[in-house]
């Protein structure tokens, strides 16, 4: 599917020029076209964050204008044919190896891209690539300026700063209990807020990071125009924080302190921030075709399945369709059909979740389901934890703190088929004495209510009247049993 990439790259370059052409507002007329592209590499295997020992990886490089693959590789370890005939101490057939690397699995990264970036550069003298995005995880740019060019730009990823910074958070949640994931998930939005309002504006974007952690804590002297505080500040309230107040303690403050400054000091860096998530994106449909349970790395279909993925990537599912037409076969009409419906259904999806409120959306229920998920592991206790089993110091704890009473469910009663009877308790308050006094009236009611028993339904109201406060609960009567049917503040 190298065609796919190929026409990938003509559009990417075309685009380029015309993006050009309308910033520069004249016709752009340079001998060479800089071309952005996100980068990132991926392997065939689950990483457990310790060890790193996959057999093989694979890298893409997206034109940042198109959207599209421009070119990709693999890197493997294995070649089961030459492993068959050195176990048999024997010579080796003729074939296609599919080992083509020897170094380490870290090692990879840096070296597809080596390979990607000379390829495109070398494809034509006029194109090359000017700026990299990619994540900070390698050294994978001192590669590319010691190997390929040493003007090449990189730019960072944002999803992965924002990450790295919420690692940093939660690793300060071990000494600070106050900070909470909902406190982490709130900085982290307040981090992405600042990076997103002053893109291109170095010093803005330090001051802006610099005022997120006193604005956490009720300090509102250098807060800007994003900051609600000013308009109402005797009722101002936190949106996304706890409770809506202000976070608490001198310590948490220092820490989140020294951590907000760092970031302000590579302001420089983060007013200029890619995104790599189509890489992302595109590992996980290389994950669907090559998945990390099997290994195929030992022949070619490592490779076709990878190609089928950026094909699928740049041209759709249609691409089922023009690989048989390549090979002389039919494309066939239910494939055709099919192809079509699912690139529609495709693009429809794409198109809703990048709209404003599918993103708010997303954001809310991400909040909802986090809120829902502390609560439940705070009224469980510690159920879950490396080796919780073997620590026989201490037994753990099985009870449970009881899920909090739902609320009433207030419904419509239906008319003319039930009759209202009113009692006012004469009650003064809502302390003890009152509640026995409540109590002793109520037998009193029950006694009294014997004749309506004729009626096959009926439904009494009765009303406790506490000054203003009155709590309205519904009884219904059936076969001499009373069943509460509502109970609600009016």
């Amino acid at each position: 599917m190298y065609k796919s990439c190929k026409r990938a790259l003509d559009e990417e370059v075309e685009t380029t020029i015309q993006q050009t052409t309308i910033h520069r507002k004249r016709k752009c007329d340079s001998p060479e076209v800089k071309l952005d592209a996100s980068y990132d590499a991926g392997w065939q295997k689950r990483g457990s964050g310790r060890a790193y020992n996959s057999l093989t990886g694979h890298a893409t490089l997206i034109g940042s204008e198109s959207g599209k693959v421009i070119d990709y590789t693999i890197r493997t370890k294995k070649c089961r044919i030459c492993d068959h005939a050195e176990s048999l101490n024997c010579e080796v057939k003729a074939h296609e190896c599919s080992k083509n690397w020897h170094g380490s699995a870290k090692a990879m990264e840096p070296d597809m891209a080596v390979e990607l970036v000379n390829n495109i550069n070398s494809n034509n003298e006029r194109n090359h690539i000017g700026t990299i995005i990619m994540d900070d995880d390698t050294t994978t740019l001192h590669h590319l300026r010691d190997k390929v060019d040493g003007k090449i730009e990189k730019q960072s990823d944002r999803n992965h700063v924002k990450k790295v910074l919420g690692n940093n958070l939660f690793e300060l949640q071990r000494s600070h209990k106050l900070l909470s994931t909902k406190v982490i998930m709130y900085l982290q939005k307040c981090f992405n807020y600042a990076v997103t309002q002053n893109e291109d504006d170095s010093d803005g974007l330090a001051k802006a990071l610099k005022c997120i952690v006193p604005h956490a804590f009720g300090d509102h002297d250098n807060c800007g125009n994003w900051c609600n505080f000013s308009k109402n500040p005797v009722s101002y309230t936190h949106k996304s924080l706890p409770y809506g107040k202000n976070l608490t303690g001198d310590d948490l403050r220092k820490a989140l302190d020294s951590l907000f400054t760092k970031l302000a000091d590579q302001s420089l860096k983060l007013a200029n921030l890619g995104s790599s998530q189509a890489n992302e994106s595109l590992n996980n449909g290389i994950a669907s075709k090559a998945p990390k349970a099997k290994f195929y790395g030992g022949s070619e279909s490592l490779m076709h399945r990878v190609s089928a993925a950026v094909a699928q990537k740049n041209i759709g599912h249609g691409y089922v369709v023009e690989v048989n037409k390549e090979n002389g076969l039919s494309p066939g009409d239910i494939t055709t059909f099919l192809a079509e419906k699912f690139d529609k259904a495709s693009n429809s999806k794409r198109a809703k979740n990048q709209t404003k409120e599918a993103k708010h959306r997303r954001q809310v229920l991400r909040e909802v389901r986090s809120g829902k998920q502390n609560a439940q592991e705070t009224r469980e206790g510690e159920t879950y934890k490396s080796g919780i089993d073997l620590d026989s110091a201490t037994t753990p704890s099985i009870s449970c703190i009881p899920d909090p009473p739902k609320p009433p469910v207030v419904r419509q009663l239906p008319d003319n088929e039930y009759t209202v009877v009113y009692f006012d308790l004469e009650t003064t308050s809502i302390g003890l004495e009152s509640t026995s006094s409540r109590s002793r009236q109520y037998v009193e009611m029950r006694n009294l209510t014997t004749i309506f028993i004729q009626k096959s339904r009926f439904l009494c109201k009765l009303r406790l009247s506490q000054d203003s406060l009155s709590l309205a609960t519904n009884y219904f009567i059936e076969d001499n049993h009373w069943t509460q049917y509502q109970s609600v503040f009016v």
